[in-house]
């Protein structure tokens, strides 16, 4: 536009100008024991099952604290949320403290749905609050956000993803014990610009300042939400069938299933709780949740056994 726009040389001032202001970025302080950063390294590691041999794809996972800087790996088979819950639960064991906040990616295991009020992962917000840690995942799309943990994957694929992928692997175990000794190198190296390594800044600030851990570790429990209850007045987890009071035939209940146990809730009110059973296509019922009918029929059954 001849009579508005800009020169040529004018245009490029403004521009360099511009551009010089877009390159700017926000020193982040941190102090030490409160913030850790996680995510899943983008490369993985293989290993061979040697009873049928096939070969599986390992998930590597870093933490790295906001302080020290000290790192950590640890390799599972998925990113699933079981499997997240046991590398968090694995980082601050391995710590032996948790850090005040932890920011995450924006992964399913971790986040349902982000945005500026993000919906967290159930199971692990009940992770967070056991331990009594904070949750703040990061923005989408801004991985400055957990600059930390960009950083310590970067280190991680160029120090111990790239060093072991021409190794042998049987088992995640073997791929685990590899990891640490590549880890332990990047964190006792002295850096420089601190004249310390990562472990002694760990050992002198980080963790005297971690929240303690709980008595008992945290117990991986898998949700399922909106579940109709059938006519039979049973709900159906993995394969296996639960019965709840007969009165909440046709509602909607959620259950909460760990390895031991299966709790049922009806607006946040545990409803029904029984033992866990692995058998398929079977089902476990209380007496107490019949209708009167079958429940004098089952009671009357029981007396006949016993005698």
């Amino acid at each position: 536009d001849p009579e508005t726009g800009y020169q040529y040389s004018q245009f490029t001032h403004y521009y360099r100008k511009f551009r010089k202001n877009k390159g700017l970025s926000m020193v982040q302080h941190h102090k030490p024991g409160e913030r850790g950063y996680v995510d899943f390294a983008g490369r993985t590691l293989g290993w061979t099952d040697q009873r049928t041999g096939e070969v599986h794809e390992a998930q590597i996972f870093v933490g790295a604290l906001g302080y020290s800087h000290y790192l950590f790996a640890f390799a599972v088979a998925s990113q699933n949320s079981g499997d997240w819950i046991t590398c968090n639960r694995s980082w601050l064991e391995h710590l032996g403290g948790a850090p005040s906040i932890i920011t995450s990616d924006n992964l399913k295991a971790a986040v349902i749905k982000p945005g500026a009020e993000p919906v967290l992962n159930r199971t692990y917000r009940e992770f967070a609050d056991h331990y009594g840690i904070g949750l703040l995942p990061a923005r989408s799309r801004k991985p400055k956000d957990k600059s930390k943990v960009e950083n310590g994957v970067r280190l991680i694929n160029r120090w111990a993803i790239v060093k072991l992928k021409n190794r042998t692997f049987f088992s995640l175990a073997e791929i685990n014990a590899a990891l640490q000794e590549c880890v332990d190198y990047i964190n006792n190296r002295i850096r420089p610009q601190w004249k310390a390594t990562r472990r002694d800044l760990f050992q002198q600030f980080d963790l005297p300042a971690l929240l303690p851990l709980p008595a008992e570790p945290f117990v991986y429990a898998e949700w399922f939400e909106n579940i109709r209850v059938r006519n039979s007045y049973h709900v159906r987890l993995h394969e296996h069938g639960y019965s709840v009071p007969h009165e909440l035939v046709g509602e909607f209940v959620s259950a909460r299933v760990t390895q031991t146990t299966v709790e049922i809730f009806r607006n946040a009110s545990r409803v029904a709780s029984h033992e866990r059973s692995f058998v398929p296509n079977e089902y476990t019922t209380d007496i107490r949740h019949c209708p009167e009918p079958p429940r004098a029929y089952l009671e009357h059954q029981d007396r006949t056994s016993v005698v």
